[in-house]
């Protein structure tokens, strides 16, 4: 397939996430406004996108992980430590949650509990 084709089929994928992510209270668009919160270092506001999100999907792994990278970008460590046990509960085979567990863990001193982590 050609570089042409290629770009082309991308285009539907691309349009569908640039209307997702600017209509609002759409899991979609509360995730991106989310990240973009987060590496503006606005973990406040990222932290309250990836609520939204949960609100929406008590259900979803990723807004429950973000959640806990926003909670732990500031200080909050034990609620980002909940975060994300419902993560890796909702997703057991989540590498990312598990690693962000063990990180967490290893910030508050609980250094056994983030190695029995490792895989």
């Amino acid at each position: 397939m050609s570089e042409t084709k290629v770009k082309a089929s991308a285009l539907p994928n691309f349009f569908q996430w640039a209307k997702d992510l600017f209509t609002p209270d759409t899991v979609g668009s509360l995730h991106g406004k989310g990240l973009v919160f987060f590496k503006e270092g606005r973990f406040a506001e990222a932290e309250k996108a990836y609520e939204k999100i949960i609100q929406l999907d008590l259900c979803s792994a990723l807004g429950w992980n973000n959640k806990g990278r926003a909670l732990s970008a500031m200080g909050r460590h034990e609620e980002a430590l909940r975060a994300y046990e419902i993560a890796s509960y909702l997703d057991p085979g989540s590498e990312v949650a598990r690693r962000n567990r063990r990180a967490v863990l290893a910030k508050l001193g609980r250094h056994r509990e983030a190695k029995d982590l490792s895989p």
